[in-house]
């Protein structure tokens, strides 16, 4: 081989070498093995927002199924640069992101919507307890299977703490 096929050989490995280093670098972030990601960092308390934050509990329905075992719920509040509305998300398994409607507080009292996937709506009722802590009510709206019942429970919060 002459000295000139040997360093476009060369450029050659070192533009694979390269391009293999950047597939790398793509790779999926790692998830627990149940296929819940890790519940977000905290972000700092503005006493003008006091809800705004990423939350992390649990929810345990009255009644019903499920209503003997606590559910794990994570929730991110955010707020407009002006600090005027909150809007947010709950973080399901998978790190898949449900968003809330109608989030709004009134009174030191938080409440939001959120879409049932077996029809309905959720509607979350709560306020701070302390700093750190929400606590609340939660009653399904309108459910198709229900016959006419709500199944309610209750919802207890602890904010994430910032990085």
């Amino acid at each position: 081989m002459s000295a000139r096929s040997l360093r476009i050989t060369g450029l050659g490995l070192v533009a694979l070498t390269c391009l293999g280093a950047t597939r790398v670098g793509a790779q999926e972030r790692r998830r627990s093995p149940d296929g819940g990601g890790a519940p977000p960092v905290g972000a700092p308390t503005y006493p003008r927002m006091p809800f705004a934050g990423a939350w992390q509990g649990t929810r345990r329905m009255e009644e019903g199924p499920g209503s003997t075992n606590a559910t794990p719920y994570v929730m991110v509040i955010e707020s407009d640069s002006a600090g005027r509305r909150y809007s947010g998300y709950a973080l399901l398994p998978g790190g898949h992101k449900a968003p809330v409607q109608r989030l709004t507080e009134a009174n030191g009292v938080l409440s939001w919507h959120q879409a049932n996937s077996g029809g309905g709506t959720w509607v979350y009722t709560a306020r701070l307890v302390g700093r750190e802590r929400i606590e609340g009510t939660l009653v399904l709206r309108d459910w198709p299977q229900g016959g006419g019942a709500s199944p309610s429970g209750t919802l207890t919060l602890v904010r994430r703490p910032p990085a």
